[in-house]
């Protein structure tokens, strides 16, 4: 039988293999198989697990992985927004497309449910507006003020995003998605938070999108950040890094995909575009004196740094939902 065209993957944690067993409709309720390697195997029809022993044979010539790397990118996105499998629960869903334009974003994004709640911050730092996407409907642009500009070193904060309640008493996988778009020099930086009532612990992931400026032009990279403290949010220092998730071109947009195993405490993330690799970060049972699981709700931070006057970032599609 002739072989269809496939990418072969290797995910080497627990999370990681999570992240892809969770986000097909025949595997995300199966248990990832034993050992210390487990290979994926990405074709048109198909997405079928692989034994260490047996994975020279699937293994595709190390010439043609180049050629298939785009496929596998555009299927892992696929999956992600297509395949999600098992009972699901949306308990963050905001697009910005019922919002007026021009405008400041609705503080209830609809649709609701979920009850998703988003919070801007009134500065002097950062302006937000509801603008037109061009590839349709709206998203949201951040840009940094003229005081921010003038003294662009420190984070400011942009907006925080959070969840509905999640199933609490049984934890259960969550997993999510966002899209965005850096144009001009600037780092974006998306904090992940438990909101546990009246108690938040430090947060427990991030995701680093940014873009520099080079004699040839700007470049860009994405990466999975480790937990931090709240206390890291004001200084200029960089926030600790677990790996990069793949090159970015700034001025196009990226759509980053995200799952939380609350059982192993790991945080997971991959990207759509570029050389994509999966990375985790794993958390501590609790941080400020506080639980980190199970999540009762989730926050997304999202704040900016080192803009200058031609930075523009846009957000969109912020999802976040809970499965069994």
């Amino acid at each position: 039988m002739p072989k269809t065209d496939e990418y072969q993957i290797k995910i080497g944690s627990a999370a990681a293999k999570n992240l892809y067993y969770g986000l097909s409709t025949r595997a995300a309720c199966l248990e990832p198989s034993q050992g210390n390697m487990t290979s994926v195997r990405i074709s048109e029809n198909k997405i079928h697990s692989n034994s260490d022993d047996a994975k020279e044979s699937v293994i595709l010539e190390r010439k043609k992985k180049r050629v298939r790397r785009r496929a596998y990118i555009a299927s892992v996105a696929a999956i992600f927004l297509t395949l999600w499998g098992c009972a699901t629960t949306s308990r963050m869903d905001d697009n910005f497309d019922a919002d007026a334009l021009g405008s400041p974003p609705s503080t209830s994004p609809p649709p609701t449910p979920p009850n998703d709640s988003l919070s801007v911050t009134v500065s002097q730092q950062v302006t937000l507006l509801v603008v037109t996407d061009p590839a349709g409907g709206h998203w949201l642009r951040i840009t940094p003020t003229p005081a921010f500009i003038a003294s662009p070193d420190f984070r400011k904060r942009a907006v925080i995003i959070t969840s509905d309640s999640f199933t609490d008493s049984s934890p259960t996988l969550i997993r999510g998605h966002l899209r965005l778009q850096v144009d001009g020099p600037g780092i974006v930086i998306v904090g992940f938070c438990p909101v546990q009532g009246a108690q938040t612990p430090d947060f427990i992931s991030g995701i680093q999108v940014s873009s520099f400026a080079l004699p040839e032009g700007l470049r860009g990279e994405s990466y999975v950040l480790y937990g931090f403290p709240p206390a890291r949010i004001d200084d200029p220092f960089q926030l600790p890094m677990s790996g990069k998730l793949a090159d970015y071109q700034p001025g196009t947009p990226i759509d980053i995909f995200w799952s939380i195993d609350q059982v192993s405490r790991t945080f997971a993330a991959g990207t759509s575009g570029g050389t994509s690799q999966t990375q985790t970060a794993t958390f501590p049972a609790a941080s400020a004196g506080v639980a980190t699981t199970p999540i009762q709700q989730l926050s997304l931070w999202v704040w900016l740094q080192n803009p200058s006057a031609e930075t523009a970032v846009f957000i969109d599609n912020l999802y976040a939902e809970e499965y069994r």
